[in-house]
């Protein structure tokens, strides 16, 4: 337990990394408006939260949480398919997510998941319509943030845009 709980104590709590991925999710949304004209975003989803459970099952206290997820209406043509791609790529980058992973490629349908070192994903996708979703790690409430007692805290990675 003390060792699930250091590390938790590591990361950002969650209040800190949603605001953060929020952020780069409304970069990401202004970014792909702005190359792609007449992309028009709406909420399809509030988000929720959910303990994590199976990867830090001996830290009840840590959350997850998938944040608002949105739709671009119409989606994209393939042919502009990896220029999003490198759009998302250089936005993520900036918040220490790495490289995507392609999940679909194929005519009129593709997806990929980025991951970061927290163990969050982001989600983006097109078919009919554009999907964007960020998925959080674990991560520790405000109140319980902090490292174990008889520890000391390090820094962690900068994750920033």
């Amino acid at each position: 337990m003390d060792d699930q709980r250091a590390t938790l104590s590591q990361r950002p709590d969650i209040e800190v990394i949603s605001a953060r991925y929020e952020q780069m999710q409304a970069q990401l949304r202004d970014r792909l408006s702005t190359e792609f004209a007449g992309l028009i975003w709406t909420k399809y989803s509030e988000g929720s939260r959910s303990a994590c459970g199976f990867e830090f099952p001996d830290v009840p206290e840590g959350e997850s949480r998938s944040l608002t997820a949105w739709s671009g209406k119409g989606g994209l043509p393939d042919d502009r398919w990896d220029h999003a791609v490198v759009i998302v790529q250089d936005i993520t980058g900036r918040y220490g997510f790495g490289s995507p992973e392609v999940v679909v490629n194929r005519p009129r349908n593709h997806e990929i998941v980025v991951p970061d070192s927290y163990g969050a994903t982001l989600q983006f996708g097109t078919a009919v319509n554009l999907i964007l979703q960020t998925h959080t790690g674990c991560h520790l409430p405000p109140q319980q943030h902090g490292p174990p007692s008889g520890t000391t805290r390090t820094t962690a990675p900068n994750h920033t845009g």
